[in-house]
């Protein structure tokens, strides 16, 4: 999935985030963000299994 994050809103709440293909822009709550770029820096990988 590919979005386009922009910047925080002026009161520090939400991020204005755009899908591909759309002139619309949405906001998400910030949480959702930190969230979503953990899962980027930092994503779960599976443990290997004691087969």
């Amino acid at each position: 999935l590919n979005i386009a994050v922009g910047d925080r809103t002026p009161d520090d709440i939400n991020y204005y985030v755009q899908a591909p293909n759309s002139n619309d822009v949405c906001l998400v709550d910030y949480t959702w963000y930190e969230v979503l770029e953990r899962l980027v820096k930092e994503p779960p990988y599976a443990l290997p299994s004691a087969d």
